[in-house]
């Protein structure tokens, strides 16, 4: 009030505002935004500075966050700021950034190129610097453009100390573990220059950074001269020898346990997913089971907790969990609490607060030493595979990893005397990035719906987020009088879960103790799964036998844990505000009226900047304009035309981004789904039914009736998969499947005799639904005394004699109905194989041999000319296969036809038999390096000369593979030319390994259109529907495409061949010689005898 009474009568230029009221200003325009702040000053406009006024303060006041740049002496001052201790751990991680190129104009910098590393693997900033327009297209031709941002954050080892940003650089997420080990080394070695000492360094399982971490916690037995650790910093343990993969140092690694837990969540969730452990299997059908039995305020469990694609849903694992005590009730669900507990155990030792350091050590090695018995016995089972049937290598080696650094990290702060404040493993993971990624997406205006952002744009909102922090620092230091409610409700909860002493500091017994209980208690739990006999047997069960791969020097890498990818979808992108692109605008009329660039480019930024002004998106500055002139000339023949760097970034930019939304980018591709009907097609049991009735579908948690050579067996469905042509298992949907397409079906048996029916085991193959003879209704299941489900049948159940009539009529109603129903329902079904026989009184035998598909000759589809095309051709293109030579002929048939003007065209057959008959205004497709497809077309010449313009279009390479120019350089013989000269143009790349093929055919249509396909991008999920739609036309049209783009690139990778002017043969391996006048190339044996050390000409020259 008092800043508003004094400047009540000052004009607008002469009004002033105390320092804590421009800090209250800041704040307000970084929480609020532009567009808030405005509408605020406009009607208190003695209250607060002008929005350029706090935007000059964000800018002058605070120095600039570079990328490239670490900042350790701003470490340094944040960390005696808060009275942190000079402890600390260092995570790193990524996020998918807009992959485009902006002009920064206050560093004069191009920013969205990837900086080039020194010798010792660390950036070099300031690269990219402009200063002509060459230089612009040298950067666009040469460099490679960021489509991700790896962060650097450093957590202070007390709580309630806030984490620290080190730095920022983009990537194109093609390190390598050597990459992350200089940067280790660096960030170490200038830290501890400084007298700050990095306790551990966190990653989220990233293959590249565990590999790295396996070198620096010495679980590798080789390069472990490239460790930060040495013998120096190994820690003396006799005592644990025996449990231990390598010794324990001081510099330690942790793999974030969030993620931990998401993948065990994940890889249990996910369908083709299989994981015995003994007589029992973990399966997500007890989940389903266990939501149909109970209401939602039993379980606590949502429906998206159970979908396994979601791979960012923590909370769905604290669900999972805490529901896992209610599985007890299912008798076959012991195999699934199991795996639910070790997720609690391997997570919760690190990040619950209120566990002691005791308890800790217990529950994180009890998880590693079941993990290790559960391993050992897949390995000794015939039937299963460590790839298929046990969580993956990549987070099996995460468990490791931290098993052992809590225990360092114990034993450590023991030796060195550290006080138990210090004791802090919930903060030691990679959740600092993860928070600073949110705190950076949160940063929008209200009225943005932005929350993706390019390089610049996340150095921007990286800087404003410093300022925010310094701020925020000075009002717990009581500097100003600014109130932040976020920071006093930290401030409540600060203290919780404090370490004693006495509880920090274990001795070698204790610690020795607490191992062994969990030792014995992973025992117990191997043994009550049923997998202690067959450990004791091979002697691997006193001690967890340690696993050998576990020390290899193989870099692990699992699909199913793969966060270094995320689903991309290519969209238009907006990369400046409304100003900017009126400069644009300007700058491309005047290109336009020099006729340097066309109408639709002029169109296109003329579009983009409506839709920016319909918006009303107010955008920050970067701060002062370089000194450095803003403008660059552009030459095209004798005229000369003065840009903006700006405009000259943003034509050669592709305007690319990734997907608004990060939710579906983190989520796996959906799988093809089993059924297409809709689930209210399932048939629903009629409750009052007395006997078994047949369903076009068999759903999770049905008791159904299977007949298997001879035996009938009552089997509880706990999980499909499907089987493609070659019965390869295929992701589908998880809930239901239709009995007469080709799937397999895992169940939980019962045996069925005349008189009795009990439970052999849970079975670990898929059978057949072949096998499937109908599914018992409620009324059924009640009647054998099973109470209201099977779920509550006990392993030895024996059907008493009043059940045995009922017995009798279901075996009577299984023989009666089999033919009928395999003749009337299963015609076009795959064949029953003949699996394993099921013995009641032998648990083990019940494994099932898995289907295999019929043998089905391949059926007439399409008839293209004389070409025969098969059912077997159509399922290729559509199951996402690699097209053959007869797709490509197809193709080239059809375009043949359409376009008889058209040289080329011919069987990719022959292209090493048959040279071709015309060479002006070819298309040719053509087979090259064994599996891989590319095109090449021709200009008409308007004079017979002997020369050729070749343009050659790939969608992986980017220079001439040497089999393409053999091939092109034999078809193009025999046509009277000298010379060739093959341009390799730059066309959209295909996303995948199997599309080569596709764009080949797209590329080559679009020729024949007179299209240019380096112009084209392509829309890649609908190009194979669309093929298949051409094919049964018998018409090729062009594919379809999201937009087309403006190519600026001026210089191209080319070859040059050379043919023979008397024989006019190809360059094919034999010695040639050159006449030194006309520099034309001769075979040897086509010419007079040539003497080396001679001047040589040709007939013409002489």
């Amino acid at each position: 009030m008092e800043n508003v009474k004094r400047n009540s009568n000052r004009l607008d230029h002469g009004r002033r505002h105390s320092s804590e009221l421009k800090k209250f200003a800041t704040i307000l325009l970084i929480n609020a935004g532009p567009m808030a702040y405005e509408f605020l000053h406009r009607n208190m406009s003695e209250a607060l500075p002008s929005l350029r006024t706090v935007q000059g303060i964000i800018h002058s006041d605070y120095q600039q966050f570079r990328e490239g740049h670490f900042r350790f002496d701003q470490l340094l001052q944040h960390l005696h700021k808060y009275n942190a201790p000079l402890l600390v751990t260092v995570a790193e991680d990524a996020t998918r950034i807009v992959k485009t190129v902006e002009y920064d104009p206050s560093s004069n910098i191009c920013v969205g190129f990837m900086l080039p590393n020194n010798d010792k693997g660390i950036p070099i900033i300031d690269s990219f610097t402009v200063s002509t327009f060459n230089d612009i297209e040298k950067y666009f031709t040469t460099a490679t453009i960021c489509s991700y941002a790896y962060v650097f954050t450093v957590q202070p080892l007390k709580e309630g100390s806030p984490s620290f940003c080190l730095g920022c650089i983009g990537s194109n997420n093609k390190f390598t573990a050597l990459d992350v080990l200089h940067r280790w080394q660096y960030i170490y070695t200038e830290l501890a220059k400084r007298g700050v000492r990095v306790i551990n360094f966190a990653s989220d399982g990233d293959s590249r950074l565990l590999r790295a971490m396996r070198v620096l916690c010495h679980f590798t037995l080789e390069d472990k001269e490239l460790s930060l650790n040495t013998e120096e910093t190994s820690i003396h343990t006799p005592q644990l020898k025996k449990w231990l993969c390598t010794k324990l140092h001081h510099i330690l690694g942790v793999q974030d346990m969030v993620h931990i837990g998401v993948k065990m969540k994940s890889r249990l969730l996910k369908p083709s997913i299989i994981l015995p452990m003994g007589h029992f299997i973990a399966t997500p059908a007890h989940l389903h089971i266990l939501v149909t039995l109970y209401g939602k305020e039993v379980h606590g469990i949502r429906q998206k907790d159970l979908d396994h694609k979601d791979k960012q849903n923590f909370a769905a694992v604290e669900h999972l969990i805490k529901c896992s005590k209610h599985l007890s009730n299912i008798p076959d669900a012991i195999a699934t609490k199991c795996y639910l507990e070790l997720i609690d155990s391997a997570i919760n030792s690190y990040l619950d607060k209120s566990f002691t350091p005791k308890k800790r050590l217990s529950e994180i090695w009890f998880a590693t030493f079941f993990l290790r018995y559960w391993r050992q016995w897949i390995m000794l089972h015939r039937s299963f595979t460590i790839k298929d049937n046990f969580i993956t290598s990549n987070c099996y080696t995460c468990i490791e990893i931290n098993a052992h650094s809590l225990l360092s990290y114990i034993i450590m702060l023991r030796n060195d005397n550290y006080s138990p404040e210090h004791f802090t493993p919930y903060i030691m993971g990679s959740q600092s990035c993860e928070k600073l990624f949110r705190s950076l997406r949160s940063m929008s205006s209200t009225f943005s719906t932005v929350i993706n952002f390019s390089m610049l744009g996340l150095l921007e909102r990286l800087h404003k987020l410093v300022i925010k922090e310094d701020i925020e620092s000075q009002s717990e230091r009581n500097s100003h009088q600014i109130k932040f409610p976020r920071l006093e409700k930290h401030e409540k909860k600060t203290g919780h879960g404090e370490t004693k002493c006495n509880e920090l500091h274990l001795s070698d017994e204790e610690i020795f103790g607490v191992l062994e209980d969990s030792q014995e208690r992973a025992k117990n739990m191997i043994d009550i799964l049923g997998m202690a006999d067959v450990l004791k047997e091979k002697n691997n069960w006193d001690i967890p036998p340690i696993p050998k791969t576990l020390l290899n020097n193989v870099l692990l890498n699992d699909d199913d844990d793969c966060d270094n990818g995320e689903n991309e979808t290519n969209e238009n992108i907006k990369v400046l505000d409304s100003t900017s692109l009126k400069e644009v605008v300007d700058d491309v009329n005047r290109l336009h009226a020099s006729h340097i660039v066309d109408v639709k480019l002029l169109n296109k930024v003329k579009n983009q900047l409506e839709k920016v002004e319909q918006e009303s998106l107010v955008t920050f500055k970067m701060g002062e304009q370089s000194k450095e002139s803003l403008f660059v000339t552009v030459k095209s023949g004798q005229k000369e035309v003065s840009i903006r760097k700006r405009t000259a970034v943003w034509l050669f930019n592709d305007c690319e981004r990734v997907s608004t939304d990060r939710l579906f980018r983190v989520r796996e591709k959906q799988p093809t789904e089993a059924v297409t009907k809709k689930d209210s097609t399932i048939v629903n049991l009629s409750q009052t039914q007395h006997s078994p009735i047949f369903s076009e579908y068999i759903v999770v948690g049905d008791v159904c009736i299977f007949q298997i050579n001879s035996d009938v067996l009552l089997g509880k469905v706990l999980q499909f998969v499907k089987y493609d042509m070659k019965g390869k298992k295929q992701s589908c949907k998880f809930y239901y499947a239709c009995v007469s397409d080709r799937f397999g079906v895992l169940c939980t048996w019962y045996s069925i005799s005349k008189r009795q029916c009990k439970m052999v085991s849970t079975g670990k193959e898929y059978v057949d639904i072949m096998s499937y003879k109908g599914t018992l209704t409620p009324t059924c299941i009640e009647e054998l005394s099973m109470a209201s489900s099977i779920i509550s049948l006990p392993q030895e159940f024996t059907i008493t004699l009043n059940c045995h009539s009922f017995i009798a009529s279901i075996w009577s109603s299984v023989t009666n109905n089999s033919a009928s129903i395999d003749e009337g329902n299963h015609s076009s079904s795959l064949e029953t194989p003949t699996p394993t026989t099921h013995s009641a009184s032998s648990p083990s035998s019940s494994n099932v041999t898995p289907p295999l598909p019929k043998k089905e000759r391949n059926k007439a589809w399409i008839l293209i000319d004389k070409l025969q095309l098969t059912d077997k051709d159509e399922s290729l293109i559509a199951n996402g296969r690699k097209l053959t030579d007869v797709h490509v002929q197809a193709a080239q048939i059809l375009l043949r036809k359409a376009f008889p003007y058209v040289s080329g065209l011919q069987n990719t057959c022959y292209q090493l038999k048959k040279q071709l008959t015309k060479v002006d205004e070819v298309i040719q497709i053509v087979h090259v390096n064994t599996n891989h497809w590319g095109v090449f077309s021709t200009c008409k010449r308007s004079t017979p000369q002997q020369s050729l313009e070749v343009n050659y279009y790939d969608s992986v390479y980017s220079k001439l593979p040497q089999t393409a120019e053999d091939i092109i350089s034999f078809l193009l013989s025999k046509n009277n030319l000298t010379h060739a000269i093959v341009k390799c143009i730059p066309v959209q790349r295909q996303m995948g390994s199997t599309d080569c093929g596709l764009y080949a055919i797209a590329n080559a249509t679009a020729l024949a259109y007179k299209i240019e396909p380096e112009c084209l991008l392509y829309e890649q999920g609908e190009m194979r529907t669309h093929l298949i739609r051409c094919f049964q036309s018998r018409k090729m049209e062009p594919f379809p495409v999201k937009r087309k783009k403006h190519l600026l690139v001026t210089s191209f990778f080319e070859v040059r061949l050379y043919f023979c002017p008397i024989c006019f043969g190809e360059d094919n391996g034999s010695e040639m010689v050159e006449c030194d006048s006309c520099h034309t190339w001769y075979h040897k044996s086509c010419v007079a005898p040539y003497n080396i050390a001679e001047v040589w000409y040709c007939l013409a020259c002489k």
